[in-house]
């Protein structure tokens, strides 16, 4: 993971560890442009084959496809991809369960 990942570890453990719906909304209303692009890089290195998941846990990513690759898309505005976050809360949910080993093992 690079650089503005590691950064922002703990914004995204706090996001994944958030129960509330109204809370995580209001997280990705305001989140920074360091922060949107730790968790698209996430997003980039889950579709490219660079984090290898099982085939369960693609299954359950499969329906949010087409979210999941416009947030990697690095030609999609920053803008278009907050509205896209507030549409796909629980996709960003389920990335961030699947990495969250590899988020808590950076230093």
């Amino acid at each position: 993971m690079s650089k503005v990942t590691k950064q922002n570890r703990s914004f995204l453990t706090f996001l994944l560890e958030t129960q509330s719906s109204v809370q995580k909304k209001l997280l990705l209303q305001n989140i920074t442009p360091p922060q949107l692009k730790a968790l698209t890089e996430i997003i980039y290195n889950l579709l490219h084959s660079d984090i290898t998941l099982s085939k369960d846990k693609l299954t359950k990513l499969k329906k949010y496809k087409s979210a999941l690759r416009s947030l990697a898309d690095k030609s999609v505005s920053v803008k278009q991809k907050k509205n896209i976050l507030q549409r796909s809360i629980p996709a960003i949910t389920l990335v961030l369960q699947f990495v969250s080993p590899l988020l808590k093992s950076l230093s």
